[in-house]
């Protein structure tokens, strides 16, 4: 009798060893499926997407490229596509127009590029890029349709620097150098970027694709223009820009965004007014997938 009671006290013992370590075994399979999600889930919002898409269209009381007016002292409406890869490598085109009594198209352009980062504070970039005008007197720059642009720029701390060299092909070329700095604020959905650049200019330029008012501002500040060739060689300091840009984020991939800018055109053969006020407001979208 006292055997059979041993045995049974045995079997229960057992029995309840075997249950438990199958409870645990059941427990320890279903943490380990819910890491392994939580893992999956964790990479998966970490993930970068490959392709980045943008689109913006902008109103500008004027349009001045590093000095250069091309938008004949008028408002503009401008439209942006841009695609760019993880890789670096990007296209855009973009088009624009003037607003106002002589409104019309101003011109297009559409480039491709490259970017190269390092340690996320340092880039470096190429591109080329060709733009067509409505007519090769429209600016200093209308006839010159292919240029190419090298540039770099490092993020400290407290400033963001940047210089590029931009060179302008054709019979009379045109060659631009440029440093510039920023820094970016942010205020919850706002983000505050005042900036400051300068540019410089050497270009020969033929009086026929100068406009009147120009050659009349040539004539008061008493510069002959070479008598051979009607050219004019320009070299110098082209601009001086101090803005500062308003962006703020209304989510899914859609901002807005505002620039003030007080800018210096010294060179009467690129733009008609030596000093003005200018602002751009705009709106845009991007997307990555």
């Amino acid at each position: 009798m006292t055997k059979k009671i041993l045995f049974f006290v045995l079997f229960l013992n057992l029995h309840f060893i075997f249950a438990q370590s199958s409870d645990t075994t059941e427990v320890n399979t279903v943490d380990a499926i819910a890491t392994e999600d939580s893992t999956d889930s964790s990479d998966s919002d970490d993930e970068v997407l490959p392709w980045t898409f943008s689109f913006h269209n902008e109103y500008s009381k004027t349009k001045i490229n590093k000095g250069v007016e091309v938008s004949n002292d008028l408002p503009t409406y401008a439209a942006f596509f841009s695609l760019g890869h993880s890789t670096g490598l990007s296209a855009n085109i973009m088009w624009m127009r003037s607003l106002g009594d002589s409104s019309g198209f101003l011109y297009w352009s559409g480039a491709v590029g490259y970017e190269y980062s390092y340690k996320d504070n340092f880039t470096a970039s190429a591109s080329y890029s060709h733009t067509q005008y409505s007519s090769d007197s429209s600016s200093a720059i209308a006839a010159l349709e292919n240029n190419f642009t090298l540039s770099a720029r490092y993020a400290f701390s407290f400033v963001n620097i940047g210089v590029s060299y931009e060179q302008y092909l054709g019979t009379y070329g045109a060659h631009f150098f440029s440093f510039d700095m920023n820094h970016e604020f942010e205020i919850g959905n706002l983000a505050i970027t005042p900036s400051a650049s300068i540019a410089f200019l050497s270009q020969t330029i033929e009086i026929t694709r100068l406009n009147a008012l120009k050659q009349q501002r040539m004539q008061n500040k008493k510069q002959v223009p070479n008598a051979k060739t009607k050219t004019v060689d320009i070299s110098g300091i082209s601009s001086m820009q101090f803005g500062c840009e308003a962006l703020y984020d209304l989510g899914k991939g859609f901002s807005l965004y505002a620039t003030p800018e007080y800018v210096l055109t010294p060179k009467i053969e690129t733009a008609k007014q030596a000093r003005q006020f200018i602002f751009s407001i705009g709106a845009q979208y991007r997307a990555e997938f």
